[in-house]
């Protein structure tokens, strides 16, 4: 189970490590954050919602899994619940 209270140091699934809140918006909080393994920045989302059980959010999963630019941060892993937040 994942903390509901996201703070910078924590470190989400041994690898994720949460810097900074990068964006707030109607459906939830995005960070910034760091791959502890790869060293790459990454970007670690917690929906307000069900997370990819909300068909919104599976939309903007796919869409995001589709895009490929410099500025956009690859999607690697998302977890089902708030209970076990996606990013």
């Amino acid at each position: 189970m994942y903390p509901r209270v996201v703070k910078p140091g924590l470190v989400l699934d041994e690898r994720f490590e949460v810097e900074r809140i990068a964006g707030r918006g109607g459906a939830g909080v995005v960070y910034r954050g760091r791959d502890r393994e790869t060293g790459l920045p990454v970007a670690i989302k917690i929906a307000r919602t069900t997370g990819v059980d909300d068909p919104r959010f599976a939309r903007e999963i796919a869409t995001l899994r589709a895009l490929r630019h410099p500025a956009i941060v690859a999607t690697c892993i998302t977890a089902p619940s708030m209970t076990s937040p996606t990013w």
